[in-house]
């Protein structure tokens, strides 16, 4: 039985401006040694660290890896609001745990007008995540927390909630362009996820 559930948010949220560099790499179609030199050596995320680069460059290419060409271009050239939208796509495409949260838990209760989202709705639905896949072993404290926090920057980032500390689900318009392009990858499924406050 595969495993429905992982950790493979890595902590790391949307991260557009990281997310940019990441996909002009890949659009340029860079060796292993040029990737690692972009990203360890000349610090194209502009981050201190060189593990932490190594690790947010990994986590996000992991990501965009479930767009084409032109959804990389859109991520790497597009205007705030469409790259943004279309890293939340391949964000949502990658992660059943954060797809899942938005339709098994945000969703139903927009429906019932509850726009609140407390913090700790967050460890109730892990536990029924442990329901829903046998293979998923239980996590540690500590990575419940980073994924949390990581689920929650995600939605602040894209728009979903005011504020990470006491979140208050909000509307998101869905860009044209990025519902044109999901329809014509077949990623319907996907925009109906990000279609929060639409039934």
């Amino acid at each position: 039985m595969n495993q429905k559930y992982s950790a493979d948010l890595a902590s790391v949220s949307l991260k557009l401006t990281e997310a940019r560099a990441v996909a002009r790499l890949m659009l340029e179609k860079v060796s292993g040694q040029q990737w690692q030199q972009a990203i360890q050596r000349d610090n194209v995320l502009m981050l201190g660290n060189p593990a932490t680069a190594k690790r947010h460059a990994n986590a996000l290419r992991s990501r965009l890896a479930t767009l084409d060409d032109r959804g990389l271009v859109m991520v790497s050239q597009g205007n705030h609001a469409v790259a943004l939208q279309i890293l939340l796509a391949a964000t949502l495409k990658y992660s059943s745990i954060l797809r899942d949260f938005i339709e098994l838990l945000i969703k139903p209760q927009v429906a019932l007008g509850n726009l609140e989202l407390p913090r700790h709705r967050w460890r109730g639905f892990l536990e029924s995540c442990y329901a829903r896949d046998p293979e998923m072993k239980p996590w540690a404290d500590s990575t419940v927390a980073r994924i949390g926090t990581a689920v929650f920057s995600i939605l602040q980032e894209s728009g979903y909630i005011n504020d990470t500390r006491k979140p208050v689900l909000q509307p998101v318009l869905i860009e044209h362009s990025v519902g044109e392009y999901l329809k014509k990858q077949g990623d319907e499924a996907i925009l109906r996820t990000m279609k929060v406050f639409e039934s």
